[in-house]
């Protein structure tokens, strides 16, 4: 499966091939229309995506709606709005006849030339419906964004939604390396319609041309002279934490100064379960002093945490590609230890841009760890090649023209 998963990331135009079709000319005159069950202020991974997509395509000259949420018609006001059309008019995102209709005019106002559209969502849960009618809605084509299936534990209403919305998609598109491989696998006559599509980050890393690592460490408490790994993000039990305590242990024991940020994880933003199984593995391990909690962070001070970290270590055991916490650390030039099962994951390869191991394998991940500690010259070029992996894979601008390249094969 992997090599057809990563066979997937050369699935796309390059540059001189999209100026042979007439992108310039196309571009002025295309009209995307986002629809999802959450936008801006909502804290939502898919809004986040979304918002930043929006932005950068309306930069290469595309016209953008987004149809979502009636929650936050209070924020946007027609006065308010500029270059993004936002049409906050969904009340409910379940199957009726009165959500269908409010669909369908939203679409119809819009007038796309493409409907994108993301699934599943973490703010509408088991009730998010509404999507696998945006082709009967409009005849627009349709492209959709598969964050996962929602299968195991989502509702008789999701899986008609995800069944429906990937055999009338024109294209779908992941960075889910287990979703890519899956539908591969087992619905070989989709896979024509994939296309890889990355998540980027939220956090701004201009941080990086203002402050030392070791000024913000003194602003922050933290010991100078420490070898600082860091870990970005919710808690969950797919993050693989408790392998990187157990590997930061093994490196104490042989003599080695390494502590651990976690960046933004709390019982209050994860699992609270996870969060105490971790907090009693630490104590165990005789970790405590050596592990700093952030707790809910300003964008502000989790890039100050990424330039106070020596490395960034993210031991999922699924999914390495789809999470935002790669693309953050990338973009903060940081070296970034992470997993995979092969020596390579779609633009991610091993002691090239980044360090890979095996999901689970607490040695493997204390040795890479080891390696980053011993050899300044590998950090420093794991460092500039994280940040050029991201200018030219995972930032805004080049996801967003992937994204028209995809938009462009189905409008034209």
């Amino acid at each position: 499966m992997r090599a057809e998963v990563d066979s997937l990331y050369h699935l796309t135009y390059n540059d001189e091939e999209c100026d042979n079709i007439g992108v310039r000319w196309i571009v002025r005159d295309m009209k995307v229309a986002f629809v999802y069950g959450a936008y801006p202020p909502i804290r939502d991974g898919g809004a986040g995506f979304l918002k930043n997509l929006a932005y950068h395509l309306v930069n290469l000259g595309v016209e953008v709606s987004v149809i979502t949420t009636s929650k936050i018609a209070a924020n946007y006001s027609v006065e308010s709005q500029d270059k993004i059309q936002v049409l906050p008019v969904i009340e409910d995102w379940s199957l009726s006849l009165a959500n269908f209709n409010q669909l369908r005019k939203a679409l119809d106002c819009a007038k796309p030339d493409v409907a994108h559209t993301i699934f599943p969502s973490s703010t509408w849960g088991g009730s998010y419906h509404l999507p696998m009618l945006i082709k009967f809605a409009r005849s627009a084509p349709l492209v959709t964004t598969l964050y996962g299936f929602a299968f195991r534990r989502g509702s008789m209403g999701n899986r008609l939604a995800i069944m429906t919305l990937l055999h009338v998609s024109d294209r779908l598109s992941s960075d889910n390396d287990f979703v890519i491989g899956i539908i591969k696998r087992y619905l070989p006559y989709l896979k024509g319609r994939l296309r890889y599509l990355p998540s980027g980050s939220n956090i701004p890393n201009e941080a990086m041309n203002r402050y030392t690592g070791l000024e913000l460490r003194h602003r922050y408490n933290l010991d100078k002279d420490s070898f600082y790994v860091c870990h970005f993000g919710y808690l969950d039990r797919t993050r693989g934490i408790e392998v990187l305590f157990n590997a930061v242990k093994l490196l104490r024991d042989k003599g080695r100064d390494v502590r651990v940020i976690m960046i933004g994880g709390s019982p209050y933003h994860g699992n609270k379960e996870y969060f105490a199984k971790l907090s009693k593995l630490i104590t165990q391990l005789n970790l405590d002093p050596y592990v700093v909690w952030t707790g809910f962070c300003s964008e502000e001070q989790v890039a100050h945490y990424f330039l106070c970290s020596n490395a960034c270590v993210l031991p999922f055991r699924k999914n390495t590609t789809g999470r935002s916490s790669l693309p953050a650390a990338l973009s903060f030039g940081l070296p970034v230890v992470t997993t995979s099962k092969e020596k390579s994951i779609f633009s991610l390869r091993d002691h090239e841009n980044v360090l890979l191991v095996p999901p689970g394998d607490v040695n493997r991940l204390e040795n890479a760890i080891y390696e980053l500690i011993d050899d300044s010259e590998l950090r420093k070029r794991l460092g500039r090649a994280a940040y050029e992996l991201w200018e030219t894979e995972f930032s805004w601008d080049s996801i967003a023209r992937r994204a028209l390249k995809v938009y462009l094969e189905v409008a034209r």
